[in-house]
């Protein structure tokens, strides 16, 4: 039932595994437990870890009697005692690595940014010494291993990247140190152990879509970066140095990616959106710090406001596809990028009475009314940035609400219910909820300790939080916008996007 659950839910965004033959193994360590080797432990385990993560909690009750949270903790710690048992950090068995993998992709959610980086980091040691870095073909390797070798490689890399910027401490593996090429655009089916031709290129959609389209982007992130001279990641110097490189990156993309795209498939629904909404985030992120230094004209901040809209059209939508639900792990809490800028941008500009006609106002109240139905987490989360959020939305709203405003639409009741039980906690010293950068997004308790070994002492998280007062107001026009810059950061740091 997990393996199922992996190859329909997990599998599709993150393709690390030939499901043909790794199929094999599952049924014969089904079969006969007692044939399964230790590196086929470790990825059964973590193929029921991250099969359990893309489940929903009514999901859980009704197939195993039990919570997500209590199945979690359960597949987490076999995993880590397996991959332990099988001496991972001196492994050089391509199965090892896809367990380590596919145990990391999730475990963003249980761990502070320090720690997710020491691991990935591990990792990222792991697959350089067993040359990971290095494209196979130019070894001479066999066309599969080549093949299995570049996916797990495209997946370390984003997942380094990701875990690098949350802690603070810049970008994950510089181009300049591997030369890894993409993985081919095949099926599973195309590829197999023992093969000894390399297999044709596929020209279209393949199972690989979704993975060859978030690398392409990827790829124009980097070169974004560089281009800008050691500007900071989102900071860029001048839009127009930027611009030419994002209309190639979306040319690439259409071509390559989106044409081939049927909207009735649900990975390619999701494609679609991932590609556009990557190519409209970079193009606020590069125009953004006018609007921090108070250069921005008015034609500049109105095209900002409508590439913001243009984002949370497509998170809306996305979000509302009911095809999707079984990818929902992934898109789950703001998953296209540039949302929360989006968000933040279109609040701070109903604020302004002075940008939008009355027309304009109501269309771009209802978009937020639409966020705020989709992500009940904006409503239901103790987070600092949630409740920064909450108290911009407040406030927009006091200052240029829509033309018709009765009743008062129930995501603004709840809004005032919460800023109103918040000041009385205040009011009597009990303000317990104060939000915190640690805050937890995920209902999983921390891991019981086991053993230390070398290994173990790994997977043990270590916490540095700071409290977070919000009381001051927050506009992107300020300085505060660097505040926004963190709690941001903090919140994707915490596991709310994948």
């Amino acid at each position: 039932m997990l393996w199922k659950t992996h190859i329909e839910s997990v599998e599709p965004i993150c393709k690390v595994l030939h499901i043909p033959s790794t199929f094999k193994m599952v049924e014969m360590a089904s079969q006969q437990p007692s044939m399964a080797s230790k590196a086929d432990e470790c990825l059964l385990f973590a193929i029921y870890h991250f099969a359990v993560f893309s489940m929903m909690e009514e999901e859980c009750t009704k197939k195993f009697g039990q919570s997500r949270a209590m199945l979690m903790q359960r597949y987490h710690f076999a995993t880590r005692q397996a991959l332990v048992n099988a001496s991972f950090l001196k492994t050089t068995e391509i199965s090892i690595m896809q367990a380590l993998v596919l145990f990391l992709l999730p475990c963003r959610h249980f761990y502070d940014p320090h720690t997710f980086w020491i691991l990935t980091g591990v990792a990222v040691r792991i697959a350089q010494r067993m040359g990971l870095h290095r494209d196979g073909e130019k070894l001479g390797l066999p066309p599969f291993d080549v093949q299995m070798r570049r996916r797990i490689f495209y997946q370390l890399l984003p997942l380094d990247g990701i875990a690098s910027q949350m802690s603070g401490t810049g970008t994950g593996m510089m181009p300049d140190t591997w030369d890894t090429q993409q993985p081919l655009n095949v099926n599973d089916n195309q590829i197999w152990p023992g093969m000894t031709e390399t297999p044709e290129e596929q020209k279209g959609a393949t199972e690989m879509i979704f993975c060859l389209a978030r690398s392409c982007v990827g790829k124009f992130f980097l070169r974004a970066g560089k281009s800008m001279h050691g500007a900071g990641p989102s900071e860029f110097k001048d839009y127009n140095e930027v611009e030419p490189l994002i209309c190639e990156a979306e040319r690439e993309l259409e071509e390559k990616y989106i044409r081939y795209c049927d909207v009735v498939n649900p990975l390619h629904f999701l494609t679609i959106g991932l590609a556009r909404s990557a190519i409209t985030a970079m193009r606020i992120r590069t125009r953004l710090p006018k609007v921090r230094n108070q250069t921005v004209t008015a034609a500049e901040r109105r095209e900002l406001f409508q590439l913001s809209q243009k984002i949370i059209d497509t998170d809306t939508a996305l979000y509302a596809h009911t095809s999707l639900s079984k990818y929902l792990w992934h898109v789950r809490s703001f998953f296209v990028w540039g949302s929360w800028d989006s968000l933040i941008f279109v609040l701070t500009s109903l604020r302004r009475s002075d940008l939008l006609s009355p027309t304009e106002t109501d269309a771009a109240w209802s978009k937020v009314e639409q966020m705020y139905n989709s992500h009940s987490e904006l409503l239901e989360s103790k987070g600092a940035l949630h409740i920064a959020v909450g108290r911009l939305t407040l406030k927009a709203w006091d200052a240029n609400p829509p033309t018709s405003s009765v009743p008062e639409p129930a995501f603004i009741t709840t809004l005032h219910s919460l800023r109103k039980g918040k000041l009385n906690s205040r009011a009597e010293g009990q303000d317990s909820n104060a939000p915190t950068l640690d805050a937890k997004t995920d209902t999983m308790s921390p891991i019981d300790p086991f053993p230390a070994s070398d290994a173990n002492a790994l997977f043990f998280s270590f916490s540095d939080s700071m409290g977070l007062d919000i009381g001051n107001d927050f506009d992107l026009d300020t300085t505060n916008s660097m505040l926004w810059d963190q709690l941001i950061q903090d919140y994707q740091a915490q596991g709310g996007q994948q």
